[in-house]
């Protein structure tokens, strides 16, 4: 159902499944239960799940609710473009971090430092380009 490894102090699960919906939850829930217990900062990696339902939903939820009730914390990252689209039509990503790849996940939970945003190189002038003289 999903792959488990470590970085950075961070579990990081790969979903191994195509669906997470009613069919798949039940294993998922057992599985969330011990990890909550064992791990604080978890990020689901769902770039092989293409179809969420809304027992699915439901499991990412109390994942994140375990987590942070624990003081723990929840990303989400890669979620394919229909699986996005659900996040999007019902706003989780006001509840829990959403990234589109791992990298940007593992920097939300502090794993990776993050990368200084650098501003634009300043406008430099062709040398013979004459600027107009401000007005006396």
């Amino acid at each position: 159902m999903w792959h488990l490894e470590q970085q950075s102090g961070i579990t990081i699960v790969t979903l191994a499944i195509d669906q997470l919906n009613e069919i798949r939850v039940g294993e998922f829930q057992t599985r969330l239960a011990t990890l909550t217990k064992t791990s604080q900062r978890v990020i689901f990696d769902l770039s092989r799940v293409d179809f969420l339902d809304s027992s699915g939903l439901g499991a990412l939820v109390l994942a994140h609710r375990r987590l942070k009730d624990g003081g723990g914390d929840l990303c989400l990252c890669a979620p394919t473009p229909a699986v996005r689209a659900i996040f999007d039509l019902v706003c989780l990503g006001k509840a829990i971090t959403i990234t589109p790849t791992r990298e940007e996940a593992l920097e939300s939970l502090g794993a990776l430092p993050r990368l200084p945003e650098t501003a634009p190189a300043p406008r430099r002038h062709s040398p013979g380009v004459r600027r107009a003289a401000p007005n006396a």
